[in-house]
């Protein structure tokens, strides 16, 4: 999808509004993992603190869709329909877990899985900008939070030696 000079894509700014709902959506699913285990105060955390993340990260396409009228991107990696697509599954994966409540295990690996199909619809994955210094601003946002599945995964493989 790309950026003609000097128009606004109505396709781009919905699929980058898509991609604020999937991390919205993340986000909501994660508050939900940190209210079930509120008890756990180091998962209650995490859970927390990955929230406050995937808050940024949607964070950061509300402020691509702000500058879209300024034409810093080029054109997106992501359609309508991949976008739609994950949308539909995050929603899902938070729909079975507040049908079948999961076990802390259950909850981490959910998340491990949802983080790396996630890869795709960050900011500085889905967009190719205009501007190097475009890229480098999204970067440095991208960077303030710590690699989170990291910590999901370190979490999970402590949990197993418990």
């Amino acid at each position: 999808m790309n950026n003609d000079a000097g128009k606004v894509d109505p396709e781009m700014i919905s699929v980058l509004e898509i991609c604020r709902d999937v991390e919205l959506s993340c986000a909501k699913l994660y508050r939900y993992f940190a209210e079930i285990f509120s008890s756990h105060q180091e998962m209650a955390e995490l859970w927390r603190k990955t929230v406050r993340e995937e808050e940024n990260h949607a964070r950061q396409f509300v402020l691509a869709i702000k500058l879209c009228d300024e034409q810093i991107i080029d054109t997106l990696s992501l359609d309508g329909s991949t976008a739609k697509n994950m949308l539909n599954v995050v929603k899902s994966m938070h729909d079975e877990a507040r049908k079948n409540k999961p076990s802390i295990l259950d909850s981490l690996r959910t998340a491990i899985k949802l983080e790396e199909d996630l890869a795709l619809f960050h900011m500085t994955t889905a967009a190719n900008f205009v501007a190097e210094s475009h890229k480098k601003l999204f970067s440095a946002m991208m960077n303030a939070d710590k690699n989170h599945v990291e910590e999901l995964r370190e979490f999970y493989q402590r949990q197993l030696a418990v």
